[in-house]
């Protein structure tokens, strides 16, 4: 098209609603503003502003600029993405409706039009607004986002959660108009729900299923050997995602990547996955039909409201450091008041150890907490508060050998060396393979088991130095502890009947167990 038309054609579809508006780029643009203050105007003074604006001094130099400026050039290409891809569903949508009425006869397209709201309206005035309409209603787009959702970001709660909440409008709005178009009397139209309905019922529920069936019987990992991996020794965000096998580690623990990263529909996966994991879960622990019922609503209900109850990255960024038990007043005020972990992650990892001095749990605590706002660019990580090389970085330098020039190790914490092909795969692809092994999973369940058996043991105990106590007090205290160890000890068995499903050997498992001192 003439540069003309295209002008006009991009116009007009802004003016529908159809580009500009991509969910995640612009509640990331919005997040980053507003932190750091960018819309906020400078302050007043008779009229005159005075002083800069809030958050200029992060650009107001010529490195700030050069940041920004390429910032600006990365989003707009993850925009025009974006928009690329909703013209095209645009003219996909029009296209289609204009052969479905081309098909019917004069009275039976007029008809149709005026049950649409069109009737008096240009031919291509009313494919246009459909097709919007359509797109606006089945695509994630910000401008449609609740003022509820835009509120909760600004509450201490939520990571991201404007594109899942456009997922669970757009899946119902997607469902909503395939049933209508399979309910009009035209058979083209019902065609086009047809269509619409087997396309979202492949997103979600057949794409997914079909890799993981082809890695099945590719990788040499079973079905059931991931059912295990996935039961007791997967990471929370891991235990109801789509998990497609690789290969194995070392140790034979499977390798996989995580496909739930790439399926933009997979919290409506995930919500019929948590189901049936704590379903089959509830049967192997022999739970009763009304426990695997609650915990499997329970598991559901939770993997929908995650993205919009669960603490934000920064501020679990600031639970983990604070201390409720600090010496310092402020500190331990603060760990009271926000419930903070002291020192330790969600996932149990350390931050700082409660020995170290009170200047290395100030440092490590500010580098943990400023990670978690570092882009991806600055090639350094903050785990365990300690900076160290990132991924990409540490590959970069492995490629080059320049290991000892720079004094920077060829393995990471861990004993991973990083190759520079396999960062960049992974840089433009987002496709990460995992990395979590056997021995490491067991170790952390063999630390949690030790923790619950204490708690349960606890339960006798603290009826028991009461110093009026009857014996029937100590009884039932007896029979709820015991309860409670046989739940905690019925858990670790299924975990490593799980190890020895993956191939690990009960020589292999208990001399991990006896070298970090877990027993019992």
């Amino acid at each position: 098209l003439p540069q003309g038309q295209v002008t006009d054609m991009f116009t007009k579809l802004q003016r529908l609603g159809v580009v500009g508006s991509q969910a995640e780029l612009r509640e990331m643009q919005d997040l980053i503003s507003k932190g750091f203050g960018f819309d906020q105007p400078a302050r007043m003074l008779g009229g005159l502003p005075t002083g800069r604006r809030i958050g200029s001094r992060w650009t107001d130099n010529p490195i700030g600029a050069f940041v920004a400026g390429s910032g600006r050039k990365a989003q707009n290409l993850y925009q025009a993405g974006d928009d690329l891809w909703k013209i095209y569903n645009f003219q996909f949508e029009r296209r289609k409706l204009l052969d479905a009425l081309q098909s019917m006869g004069a009275p039976e397209r007029q008809a149709y039009i005026a049950s649409r709201g069109g009737a008096g309206k240009a031919l291509d005035d009313f494919l246009d607004e459909q097709a919007a309409y359509v797109v606006r209603n089945v695509i994630p787009n910000y401008n449609m986002i609740p003022e509820a959702v835009r509120f909760l970001r600004r509450m201490p709660v939520g990571n991201f959660m404007a594109f899942p909440s456009e997922i669970i409008r757009t899946s119902v709005n997607t469902l909503s108009r395939a049933l209508d178009e399979l309910a009009d009397p035209n058979r083209a139209i019902q065609e086009i729900g047809m269509r619409r309905i087997t396309g979202m019922m492949s997103t979600v529920g057949v794409i997914g299923p079909t890799l993981s069936k082809l890695a099945y019987q590719t990788s040499g990992v079973s079905e059931e050997e991931m059912d295990a991996y996935r039961r007791s020794l997967a990471a929370p965000w891991e235990r109801n995602a789509r998990l497609i096998p690789t290969g194995r580690h070392e140790d034979g623990t499977p390798k996989f990547i995580n496909f739930s990263y790439s399926n933009p529909y997979d919290m409506i996966e995930r919500m019929f996955t948590a189901a049936l994991n704590k379903s089959e879960e509830g049967r192997l622990l022999g739970k009763s039909s009304d426990q695997i019922a609650f915990e499997a609503f329970s598991e559901t209900f939770g993997e929908l409201m995650a993205p919009f109850t669960e603490e934000s990255i920064v501020t679990g960024a600031l639970r983990d450091v604070l201390d409720p038990n600090s010496q310092v007043p402020v500190i331990r005020q603060l760990g009271q008041l926000v419930g903070g972990r002291g020192g330790t992650t969600m996932t149990g990892a350390r931050v700082y150890s409660p020995e170290d001095s009170a200047g290395d749990k100030a440092r490590k605590s500010f580098n943990h907490v400023v990670g978690t706002v570092l882009p991806s660019v600055v090639p350094v990580d903050t785990r365990g508060g300690e900076l160290e090389p990132s991924r990409f970085a540490r590959g970069f330098v492995n490629a080059l050998g320049l290991n000892e020039e720079l004094g920077i190790d060829p393995a990471d914490r861990r004993g991973l060396e990083r190759r520079l092909s396999a960062e960049l795969a992974r840089a433009f692809s987002g496709i990460t393979e995992s990395e979590s092994q056997a021995t490491q999973g067991l170790i952390y369940r063999g630390f949690e088991f030790g923790q619950r058996r204490r708690t349960a043991s606890g339960i006798f105990n603290s009826v028991a130095r009461r110093p009026n106590v009857t014996s029937q007090e100590l009884l039932d205290a007896f029979v709820r502890a015991d309860e409670a160890r046989y739940r905690v000890f019925n858990q670790f068995y299924r975990t490593v009947e799980d190890l020895r499903a993956i191939g690990m050997s009960d020589r292999e498992i208990r001399r991990i167990l006896d070298q970090n001192n877990i027993g019992g």
